[in-house]
């Protein structure tokens, strides 16, 4: 499975975890024993550039309306992204520790 891009992260914090927003490349606060729940957070596909390649993949945290991440390059294909995305979330969970 190939690696996912660098994240690209939204200028918000999730509220979940009561920290600052994330970073680049997944960098992120200890979590200080606060427990995570895997249903805070969800990726998505939106079609937001212009052809050849207009799809990107985002990561949402439960209450807040921007995301907290986005894959720095756009997709050709929708399926392409939901990989990628896919495989950027999981990674969050697992620094995050999320139960």
């Amino acid at each position: 499975m190939p690696t996912p891009s660098p994240l690209l992260v939204g200028s918000k914090g999730c509220p979940s975890c009561d920290g600052p927003p994330l970073s680049m490349g997944l960098e992120m606060q200890e979590n200080d024993g606060h427990k995570f729940d895997s249903r805070d957070y969800s990726m998505v596909v939106k079609l937001r550039g212009v052809a050849p390649k207009p799809w990107r993949w985002e990561i949402y945290c439960a209450g807040q309306s921007r995301p907290i991440a986005t894959s720095p390059e756009f997709f050709e294909t929708a399926t392409r992204a939901w990989r990628d995305g896919k495989t950027a979330l999981q990674q969050l969970l697992a620094r995050k520790q999320v139960a």
